[in-house]
């Protein structure tokens, strides 16, 4: 018989063997998906989003601004893949 966390020393365990646990609860929650009620307003929310994003695919419904990350904090010069334009 499988052993309940309360059996579990968990202090006991080895940092890589919580670290197993921790994968081992993470990839077990899809499997409970069906148990766990999602409230209407996150529906809702969740269609405005989609119909938001599908409205505008540039992206800016969610105030992203263009470019990478990398390029907003460094300049294209400065991130994988893009060649320095040459003035």
């Amino acid at each position: 018989m499988a052993q309940s966390l309360s059996d579990v020393a968990i202090k006991q365990l080895s940092v890589v063997e919580r670290l197993d646990l921790i994968s081992v609860l993470w990839d077990s929650i899809p499997d409970s998906l069906d148990e766990l009620p999602i409230p209407e307003w996150h529906r809702e929310e969740l269609e405005r989003r989609l119909a938001a994003a599908d409205a505008d695919p540039s992206g800016r419904f969610l105030g992203r601004k263009s470019g990478s990350a990398c390029e907003r904090s460094n300049g294209p010069a400065h991130c994988p893949g893009q060649k320095p334009k040459l003035t």
